[in-house]
């Protein structure tokens, strides 16, 4: 027994060896090989290089490997290869077909464990997402015998240095009665590489309805912004909400930072259904939600409509039926 015990402990300390002599830091594992795009996900800004690499873990007695990586041309340029110690071998890349094609030559001890197999190299030349996928793989161990294993494939993101974007308008309601209000969220994100400070400005048609200055957001960051729409000094009628952020220093993909999105109708007061006069169904919209009290954001459907809520206190109840009883039957 204790025999059995030495030649173990030496086996595991032989693998420690040559895991350490790969420069990995780990020890295999009884789990499933895995030949993987290492980061998973990769964001670049356009026209720079960058490295992917190529990894493996939880392999045993590893001593050659192939694949081919395929990619998005109109994204990415594949520019060069570099093997990891222990290994080194051949590659194809073919901008034609957007593929990279490697095959290694063994000059080392089998690896056990895992680590860097390949970097490669790319090049970003157009903004976009482009997978990297993981195929026709195939790894050997010393005898030459294929090594069953799984693969997870990566993405890279090609944004701007510089670029910001309006990315929803949402209005507490879109039916008001003229001389009341109603909040509008208007949401910004920052899609670009850099912080950046700027402006917004919220449109009904061509009034505004008002300008934030002094926006900061880093980034990948976004932020809810909250207007108010008065309707005192607004005519009767349909007007489309836009909201509007400058384009920043640098930035070249301006085409979302205007957004229209959807209208808001000043109307009659008690005109709950937008139709421009006060009758029988906007009474019976108030009846239905009698004494209801609104919350934001409104819950899934059937819930209550907040222009329900004439005089936007915040509750269906006397006040707001004393409002439509007003105006029974006026009309825009």
């Amino acid at each position: 027994m204790e025999g059995i015990v030495s030649r173990t402990m030496l086996a595991l300390l032989l693998a420690c060896l040559v895991a350490s002599a790969f420069n990995i830091g780990e020890v295999f594992t009884l789990f499933e090989t895995t030949l993987y795009v290492d980061p998973p996900v990769t964001q670049v800004t356009l026209n720079n290089d960058f490295t992917i690499d190529v990894s493996i873990t939880n392999v045993i007695d590893l001593v050659a490997f192939k694949f081919y990586l395929s990619y998005d041309t109109a994204i990415l340029d594949a520019l060069s290869v570099v093997f990891q110690f222990p290994f080194d071998g051949v590659f194809e890349i073919n901008e034609t077909a957007g593929y990279v094609n490697v095959e290694s030559i063994y000059i080392g001890p089998p690896v056990i464990g895992g680590g860097r197999l390949v970097s490669i190299i790319f090049h970003a030349v157009s903004l976009g997402t482009s997978p990297l996928h993981l195929y026709n793989t195939e790894l050997l161990d010393s005898s030459f015998t294929p090594i069953p294993h799984v693969t997870i494939d990566g993405v890279v993101n090609v944004i701007n240095p510089h670029d910001v974007a309006v990315t929803s308008i949402a209005p507490w309601k879109r039916v008001i009665g003229k001389g009341f209000w109603t909040d509008i969220r208007v949401t910004v994100e920052n899609q670009g590489a850099n912080t950046e400070t700027f402006t917004l400005t919220l449109n009904a048609s061509t009034t505004v309805i008002g300008t934030m200055t002094d926006i900061t957001l880093p980034s990948g960051e976004s932020t809810t912004l909250i207007f108010t729409l008065y309707t005192n000094d607004f005519e009767y009628g349909t007007y489309t909400l836009i909201a509007y952020v400058p384009p920043v220093s640098g930035e070249t993909d301006t085409a979302d930072n205007t957004l229209t999105d959807g209208t808001a109708k000043v109307t009659i007061p008690g005109d709950i259904n937008g139709d421009f006069i006060v009758n029988i169904q906007d009474a019976s919209l108030l009846g239905a939600w009698w004494l209801i009290i609104l919350i934001y954001p409104p819950p899934p459907p059937p819930a209550p409509p907040p222009e329900a809520d004439i005089n936007c206190d915040g509750v269906i109840n006397i006040k707001d039926a004393v409002i439509l009883g007003m105006n029974w039957l006026k009309h825009a």
